[in-house]
């Protein structure tokens, strides 16, 4: 589907949905794409949302997401902590928020982090490219497939 006229010009927005990721090996870490709108060059998205999970071992490690927005005069890019590391078939709920000029994460309705990072100019919307769940328009070695489930994802204007 189009997305152009959801994403507009600077206009605050609330992605959110709920997730089963699968944990990363025993030792090492990955970053899963949960949300991904192209952009006009490939491997620079418009908007990309992902899971950056790294794990030291004997189920401990963290949880972070990685918020990307282009804009047209300076793009964001945040990485957000969570709260831990998620266990095979644990379900959490997570928002992430932008209101012009701060990004926030929410875990199961706690907000766990915010930003401040103000975007210049409008948001870069590329028509014609697809929002994609789970898996970005051109994987790379950093960038890969999300692992587990994504359910009830709802974006908010």
């Amino acid at each position: 589907a189009e997305t152009s006229a959801f994403w507009g010009a600077q206009s605050p927005f609330t992605i959110s949905w709920w997730m089963e990721p699968r944990p990363p090996p025993s030792s090492g870490s990955s970053e899963m794409v949960v949300l991904y709108k192209a952009g006009s060059q490939p491997k620079s998205p418009d908007l990309s949302v992902s899971l950056l999970q790294s794990s030291s071992g004997g189920g401990s490690g963290t949880s972070q997401l990685r918020v990307r927005l282009a804009g047209t005069s300076r793009s964001l890019d945040a990485v957000l902590s969570l709260s831990r590391l998620y266990a095979r078939g644990e379900w959490v709920h997570v928002a992430v928020s932008w209101n012009g000029t701060t990004v926030s994460v929410y875990e199961n309705g706690v907000r766990v982090e915010g930003q401040d990072l103000p975007l210049t100019g409008s948001l870069v919307v590329t028509p014609g490219t697809p929002l994609m769940l789970g898996a970005p328009s051109a994987p790379t070695d950093q960038l890969r497939a999300f692992t587990g489930l994504v359910d009830e994802l709802q974006l908010w204007r």
